[in-house]
């Protein structure tokens, strides 16, 4: 919940181990458990792409150390850039420097941005090209030059993010698609089937690295099978339990209700407060603003397209709620300035039905901001802990 510790100890294993070993005896997979030389208790691992460890492999080569503080230095910066892209983001797409910091706010003050922002795994990296890839491909159909630079770089992004992770995989698609249909509606255009083609080859880079690894096609395509089937369905194969990733018992309700309870833990307004005001503002977009209403449902889609995708592994992991980033940086962004003006106007109309509403409605937000951010964030896990 907090930086995905365990995911990073396998990345800070990775780092060590290239450190020592250099990239080329796992064909740059990464090496998990590794405490040194001579250890005859690792696990290369070949179900997800290497690409952050392939990173930290370089940090620790070019530094010539794999000490975990110095290795965190390289995703801090990125986490600074991040931190202006989401701003510039939300003002390319709202048009409103007012709206565009309100929301940024909210994203870069909670748990999805400050927690991860040190993250040596993949959690930063692929909310990072998350956010470029949706400037990119906006700018790629609002600017009428260098519209080639622009797709370009949606390519190079999507083959980067694939490598790693594979969740941001089904998001961009969406988003490609979504941005194709508003823009040109059509289904088939550059920004659809160009970066579809730069997707399949970053997924077949990971997969030659299997292939490589095992030495054998039919090895590496049944490990991957068994990794998906498991991820999917929850399903036990051969080499994998359920105990390794979680109860395999859920149905698409209760994942339904994690997408709005956990959302809590890692932004500063709680999911069923952001159900109503999203609802509320995206009707209003709908009336007032109709192409950032499709751009927005558009990032709806794409944030759930992962728990339809791989819905187990969207269950059993909480950190998946973050795929919501994007979405809720926009809804913030557009709806609390006008929920602010309706709030004043309740109170300037002495409407005490509003009045109470309001009242109710915003100390559930700040008491839920208070618990679950404030003090789970800053004093239980965060700063204080930090002094203590």
């Amino acid at each position: 919940m907090y930086g995905d510790s365990y995911s990073d100890i396998n990345t800070l294993s990775a780092a060590r181990y290239f450190h020592d070993s250099g990239f080329l005896k796992t064909y740059g997979l990464p090496m998990h458990q590794y405490s040194g030389a001579g250890d005859t208790s690792t696990n290369v691992y070949t179900h997800y792409p290497a690409l952050p460890d392939i990173l930290a492999g370089v940090y620790a080569t070019v530094l010539n150390t794999a000490k975990e503080p110095l290795l965190r230095i390289f995703p801090i910066l990125l986490s600074m850039l991040w931190f202006f892209l989401i701003y510039r983001v939300l003002d390319t797409l709202l048009k409103d420097k007012t709206q565009a910091f309100i929301g940024g706010s909210i994203i870069v003050l909670s748990n999805y941005f400050i927690a991860w922002g040190d993250n040596l795994h993949k959690h930063a990296l692929e909310e990072f090209f998350k956010w470029l890839y949706v400037y990119c491909i906006y700018r790629y159909f609002t600017v009428e030059e260098r519209k080639n630079i622009w797709l370009l770089a949606m390519c190079i992004v999507f083959i980067l993010a694939v490598n790693v992770s594979f969740e941001p995989a089904t998001y961009l698609a969406v988003v490609s698609i979504g941005f194709s249909l508003i823009y040109k509606r059509k289904l088939f255009t550059a920004a659809t089937i160009l970066p579809g083609i730069a997707a399949v080859a970053g997924f077949l880079l990971h997969f030659w690295q299997d292939i490589a690894y095992w030495g054998s096609f039919d090895v590496a395509f049944e490990d991957m099978k068994a990794a998906f089937v498991l991820r999917t369905t929850g399903e036990e194969t051969q080499g994998f339990t359920v105990s390794e990733i979680g109860d395999k018992s859920f149905g698409l309700h209760q994942l339904a209700f994690e997408w709005f309870n956990r959302i809590e833990r890692y932004f500063l307004i709680p999911g069923w407060a952001l159900l109503l005001l999203g609802a509320w503002g995206m009707r209003n977009m709908y009336i007032h603003q109709r192409k950032l209403f499709y751009i927005t449902l558009t990032l709806l889609i794409a944030s759930l397209s992962w728990s339809f995708a791989m819905m187990h592994h969207a269950y059993v992991h909480m950190f998946t709620s973050r795929q919501w980033g994007i979405l809720i940086g926009v809804v913030c962004a557009y709806t609390l300035p006008l929920y602010f003006i309706e709030v004043k106007k309740a109170f300037a109309t002495k409407n005490y039905l509003h009045i109470t509403f309001h009242s109710l409605f915003i100390l559930y937000v700040a008491a839920m901001a208070l618990s679950q951010q404030v003090y789970a964030l800053y004093l239980q896990h965060g700063f204080a802990y930090g002094l203590l």
